[in-house]
């Protein structure tokens, strides 16, 4: 399965309360995978008044997607996709990271055969920062080489390297991923992600690859959905305007 690419973050139209989405001939293809309704409804945070202490992530039926469990927040993001009770654990997923400063959900499609791209959009909370407390909407672009073709849902986490200077505009930008299925596991794949700390200098992501002190952001991915593959992904970030 299609693992995540990653980007940083990026929004001048950051947005505490609310954003919304629309459509596009990637969406027109993309919602027959994954998305059955919703692009043009809006996309909002509340308070969450359950029992659990953290972030959840929700379609627009209200049934989890994702959920982070913190006692520094407590929020409610509702998407405007009917995707069904996934309830992936973002804290078990990403517990080898050492730091968490940005969590979330990314809904997309690539098709790859030696070389390829896809698009997906990325709902991300910060929990570390200038911007702590709030959200933002992402479309990531990526450009990718290897064997890959999936819709995925997926969970994402990451770990910036000086997090009470970070902004959600940090997010946005080129980044890179390596990714691949997770063995014995139908439809989940997983990916390691980075962006360097000066893209122009390191346009292949090599540099920071190998020396994390290069790095601006790390983390790690899960994704589930239709397809399969392994790939490497170059991607551009930006916020999404509608």
């Amino acid at each position: 399965m299609l693992v995540y690419y990653w980007s940083r973050i990026t929004n001048p139209q950051h947005r505490d309360i609310s954003s919304s989405i629309a459509g596009g001939n990637f969406w027109q293809g993309f919602r027959q995978g994954l998305i059955t309704s919703g692009l043009n409804h809006t996309v909002h945070m509340g308070i969450n008044l359950f029992s659990f202490k953290g972030v959840k992530f929700v379609d627009e039926n209200d049934k989890v997607i994702a959920k982070y469990a913190t006692n520094k927040y407590n929020a409610r993001i509702k998407v405007p996709y009917t995707i069904g009770g996934l309830d992936l654990n973002l804290n078990e997923m990403y517990k080898s990271l050492p730091d968490i400063d940005a969590i979330g959900v990314g809904f997309g499609g690539d098709f790859t055969f030696v070389m390829g791209g896809g698009k997906s959009i990325e709902f991300v909370f910060f929990i570390d920062g200038v911007n702590a407390g709030t959200w933002s909407t992402y479309v990531s672009q990526r450009g990718n080489l290897g064997i890959a073709g999936s819709y995925s849902v997926y969970g994402i986490a990451g770990d910036y390297f000086d997090d009470a200077k970070l902004k959600s505009s940090d997010y946005t930008g080129y980044g890179f991923s390596i990714g691949a299925d997770i063995k014995g596991v139908d439809g989940a794949g997983a990916s390691t992600f980075w962006a360097p700390k000066n893209y122009n200098s390191d346009k292949f992501g090599l540099k920071s690859l190998f020396d994390l002190s290069q790095r601006a952001w790390s983390g790690l991915n899960v994704s589930f959905g239709f397809g399969g593959g392994a790939q490497w992904s170059r991607i551009n970030t930006t916020f999404y305007n509608k």
